[in-house]
């Protein structure tokens, strides 16, 4: 996803108030739908994860993605993103369903998580400022923000083998949505002491590209869903696997979380695209697919690219 780096759109409320407690919060995210929220501090991200990152970029595992070379001073501090930013509130939603698309990821088969996730924390965002002042931004995934790293330091779950950001009890089908305010909280959330991922090494078993390093770290240039999503051009290689738009088989595989209830997914299913298949897709003309996925994840590749995948996957089987 490009990164932008827009300015807060709230209206500034400049009277600060007394402030919120976790206790007072906890029902406002969980009626937006969170399936786990929580907040800690502004500041600059520690030097451990700082040189994570920047061994990431140094191996070129970016890919084409050159949007990861911008904006590192903002990347490297949220308070940049929001002025006189204090506070930062993490929230997670699921995604996960109970039936899937053929060759479609998951998360991509509903409205557009920017705008489902956006809708649900909106309230959340102008209670705090109308009852406690300040300033809030949302930022969902298009802002220069380490999310994974915030997530863990707001308690919200760890990082697996995979890659992904691994929930308590729900797993690694969640998209996360982020607050931040110019306001302070008595209290934090503490980042989670146990280890989320069972280091069973399925995921990286499971990958048909190995572009998971056995680290938690993930070589885009060999993942299914950057190169169906991201890549533009002629592909590499045939595609491995089934998945012509983003890949799901690492989660899938995933033990953590599998056998609880599945949470409410955020995103509403759209019947239109669950039914979609190669023979429609590939006598469809370019406005109508436009028309089709307006407003949902499956806008980001043109039909082009997904019939390029499509045929790519054929020729790896």
């Amino acid at each position: 996803m490009k990164e932008i780096c827009p300015a807060p759109s709230t209206e500034k409320i400049k009277v600060m108030n007394s402030s919120p407690s976790i206790e007072t919060l906890d029902p406002l995210f969980r009626e937006a739908g969170s399936v786990r929220w929580g907040c800690t501090r502004t500041g600059v991200i520690s030097p451990t994860d700082r040189a994570i990152y920047s061994h990431w970029m140094a191996s070129g595992y970016y890919g084409n993605m050159a949007f990861v070379l911008r904006n590192n001073d903002v990347r490297s501090n949220p308070e940049l993103l929001l002025e006189g930013a204090k506070t930062l509130f993490c929230s997670a939603f699921s995604y996960k369903r109970d039936t899937h698309h053929p060759f479609i990821s998951d998360y991509a088969l509903g409205t557009d998580y920017h705008i489902a996730l956006r809708q649900a924390l909106s309230p959340v965002a102008q209670y705090i400022t109308q009852n406690y002042g300040g300033e809030t931004r949302i930022c969902i995934d298009t802002a220069p923000l380490r999310e994974r790293y915030w997530a863990e330091q707001c308690g919200v779950g760890r990082n697996g083998l995979s890659g992904r950001l691994l929930v308590p009890g729900v797993g690694s089908a969640v998209v996360l949505g982020f607050i931040l305010w110019t306001g302070s909280l008595p209290a934090y959330s503490e980042p989670l002491q146990d280890d989320v991922c069972l280091h069973c090494k399925k995921c990286i078993k499971a990958c048909p590209s190995g572009a998971l390093q056995g680290d938690g770290s993930v070589d885009a240039r060999r993942c299914i869903a950057y190169l169906t999503i991201e890549h533009r051009g002629e592909l590499p290689a045939p595609l491995p696997g089934h998945c012509a738009f983003g890949c799901d088989i690492c989660q899938r595989v995933c033990p953590v979380g599998e056998h609880l209830p599945s949470p409410a997914c955020i995103m509403t299913e759209r019947q239109d695209i669950m039914t979609l298949d190669e023979e429609a897709l590939r006598s469809m003309s370019a406005g109508a697919y436009k028309r089709l996925t307006h407003e949902t994840a499956l806008s980001r590749a043109p039909l082009k690219q997904l019939l390029r995948n499509l045929s790519a996957i054929k020729k790896s089987h």
